[in-house]
């Protein structure tokens, strides 16, 4: 049988992923005495793993999963800067001209 993987595409976590991930944050969490809610979310902010460590607030659900770190949001268009070799054209607001 083989191992089962961790990520399913280049940036999706498996289940088995967070729990491994909850399993080394409950350890560190008791290590330091500081009792955490940890909370594993995918690309999308959708919660994968949550876990509450015995001392932890109860309502620290919430902000646990909006504290999880996600990855920078895809790039999104940008129109090219007027002037560039692919919009070197007079800008109008004119439709009259705009249609020229």
């Amino acid at each position: 049988m083989s191992k089962p993987s961790l990520i399913q595409h280049s940036r999706q976590l498996t289940y088995t992923a967070a729990a491994i991930a909850i399993e080394a944050a409950v350890a560190k969490s008791r290590e330091l005495a500081a009792p955490e809610c940890i909370a594993v979310v995918d690309a999308g902010a959708n919660l994968l793993a949550f876990a509450r460590v015995d001392g932890a607030a109860v309502l620290a659900r919430d902000p646990a999963i909006l504290r999880s770190p996600r990855p920078p949001p895809a790039p999104r268009w940008q129109p090219p800067p007027v002037g560039s070799p692919s919009n070197s054209g007079p800008v109008s607001d004119s439709p009259a001209t705009a249609l020229s």
